[in-house]
């Protein structure tokens, strides 16, 4: 696999989407029943989503600050982000949320599309790292 040295741009973009979604867990954690009333999501979409984002926000913080990583796991983030915003439209358009819900869902997904954008920018100034040489005898 190639390996990148992130730029600062592409640094600064994983620290901001683990910024972004660390504030999600914070909120959908602390005030899951809360927001199941306001929002109108189910609450098992609310904590399953809040867990799974913790631990990526672990991975966002490991490739933020890595000397080198792997070019082909931030291409991975970033469609990953991509597919978020997707699911929020679907959810926004198929749960049957409160008129906050969908607000709440396409806030998410324009936030999602803005990062995933920055970390592509990132990505594709990033220089690929040198790959050590097997010597031949």
């Amino acid at each position: 696999m190639k390996s990148i040295y992130p730029t600062r741009f592409l640094r600064y973009a994983l620290i901001a989407d683990a910024l972004i979604c660390t504030a999600i867990v914070m909120l959908q954690l602390s005030l899951p029943d809360l927001l199941v009333q306001q929002l109108q999501l189910p609450y098992v979409l609310l904590k399953g989503s809040a867990v799974f984002l913790a631990a990526y926000v672990g991975l966002l913080i490991v490739l933020a600050s890595s000397k080198a990583v792997w070019k082909a796991t931030v291409g991975l983030v970033v469609i990953g982000n991509v597919g978020w915003a997707v699911a929020c439209v679907a959810l926004a358009a198929l749960a049957a949320p409160s008129g906050l819900g969908v607000a709440y869902l396409l806030a998410q997904a324009v936030l999602v599309l803005v990062i995933a954008r920055f970390e592509s920018v990132g990505l594709s100034g990033s220089a690929v790292a040198a790959t050590p040489r097997l010597a031949v005898a």
